[in-house]
């Protein structure tokens, strides 16, 4: 029996397309969802994958939402927002951060309640303290303990 395997990464900046591109070129996943607030952008990175798929063989790579999440194994966590100027605080970037963080998991819990999430590396902080406390917080994923911290951003 042929496996597939599904994978899904929410956040299509810089991490998210890095993480698409690693999983697209080792030919880790079958199927490739790339979930963004900006269904344009996710569509346009899912698109940029497609054009190399003579090279790596066979994975389905589109832009979706978190219902198209159903049935992911892995989800990639890479969303969330920059400093907004200068002012901001680190608290205040956190905060912001972490109430996107809870809108993802709220959606994850309804469409990927077991999926393995992996938290991009300067959100585990926010992934570990924030997100599992609450009564909201998936039943049955697991945090990938895969990430490594930098203690620079």
């Amino acid at each position: 029996m042929i496996q597939r395997r599904k994978v899904g990464i929410v956040g299509t900046g810089h991490v998210g397309v890095a993480a698409a591109y690693a999983l697209f070129i080792q030919g880790i996943a079958s199927e490739l969802v790339l979930v963004d607030v900006n269904q344009q952008r996710a569509e346009g990175e899912a698109m940029d994958l497609m054009h190399g798929q003579t090279l790596v063989g066979s994975i389905y790579v589109h832009a979706g939402s978190y219902a198209d999440l159903k049935d992911a194994q892995v989800v990639v966590l890479a969303a969330g927002v920059g400093q907004k100027s200068p002012d901001e605080t680190r608290l205040e970037l956190l905060n912001r951060n972490a109430a996107i963080f809870r809108d993802i998991i709220r959606e994850l819990d309804t469409y990927a309640p077991g999926a393995i999430l992996i938290p991009g590396s300067r959100f585990t902080i926010i992934f570990s303290k924030v997100v599992f406390p609450h009564p909201f917080g998936p039943t049955k994923a697991t945090l990938a303990p895969l990430v490594m911290t930098n203690s620079a951003s």
